[in-house]
């Protein structure tokens, strides 16, 4: 009986110790899966966190590259209002070749001035996009409306270079020279030829402002920002019309390098911001 008594004892203790090694198995095997559970929520987080931080980073370079673009645009126009005063001097002194080397400069440097717009153009198309992703409140574009406007002043060098050139082809000998270069690949702003800039430049000029100019106008800036003064300084040296063109162009360059003084003032606090908000 005794020993009978013993066997089922070990028999219960057997059982027991078993159910509790698959108990310890269970736990063990459900203990990855909550702290899986735990940990994921935390993760999406830190990868939200991080893409947001990544916008604000993408915000502030594209503010700062429109930024740079926009001080460097009245360089082109007086360069080539630069390069048509050698054109004049060159036309009165009947230096045919050197007439021509001199208005090919100014198409130059305005197609250049037209590229760079249209790189405008397309950072405020990028800006537009972060900003529907990014969570916070973005930075200012800092290119408005009254700016663009002012860049209106190319077309005063637009129409001298269309003046130059009609008074050249008044002149058989320019003509001459002209005729031999006109078809010469001309690969400026997407030009094909000389001829082709020197036909479309004014249109093209008209056309990528307008474009940059419709685009700024949506923008709206807040009551007393602090870059409405400069913003109003770009569109005042436009209006001066009784000034030269090269006049209003230094007044244009200016006050398109106060304005992005500021500006990077402005974006350095933003971004100090973003970086408390977003880490």
């Amino acid at each position: 009986m005794e020993v009978f008594l013993a066997v089922i004892l070990i028999i219960i203790l057997v059982a027991i110790v078993r159910t509790l090694q698959e108990q310890a198995a269970t736990n063990k095997r459900k203990q990855p899966k909550e702290t899986v559970a735990f940990e994921k929520p935390e993760a999406e987080g830190s990868q939200a966190a991080a893409r947001q931080g990544d916008y604000a980073e993408s915000l502030v370079r594209n503010c700062k590259e429109s930024l740079g673009d926009f001080e460097l645009l009245p360089g082109h126009l007086i360069a080539a209002e630069e390069s048509l005063d050698q054109a004049d001097a060159r036309f009165c002194e009947g230096a045919f070749a050197a007439f021509w080397d001199s208005i090919e400069r100014a198409v130059q440097e305005l197609g250049a001035f037209d590229t760079r717009v249209r790189t405008l153009n397309g950072r405020f198309t990028t800006y537009n996009t972060l900003v529907k992703q990014y969570e916070g409140q973005p930075p200012q574009f800092p290119i408005g409306h009254d700016c663009v406007c002012g860049l209106a002043v190319s077309a005063r060098t637009a129409e001298r270079l269309r003046s130059v050139v009609y008074n050249a082809h008044g002149k058989s000998q320019f003509v001459e020279i002209y005729e031999q270069r006109k078809s010469n690949p001309f690969l400026v702003a997407g030009f094909a030829t000389f001829a082709n800039a020197l036909a479309l430049m004014s249109s093209e000029l008209q056309s990528s402002i307008g474009q940059l100019a419709s685009s700024a106008g949506k923008i709206r800036l807040p009551p007393n920002d602090s870059l409405q003064r400069t913003q109003t300084n770009v569109a005042n040296a436009f209006s001066l019309s009784t000034q030269r063109p090269k006049d209003v162009i230094l007044e244009l360059k200016s006050a398109a390098t106060e304005r992005k003084a500021l500006a990077l003032e402005l974006l350095e606090n933003w971004e100090q911001n973003a970086r408390r908000q977003f880490p």
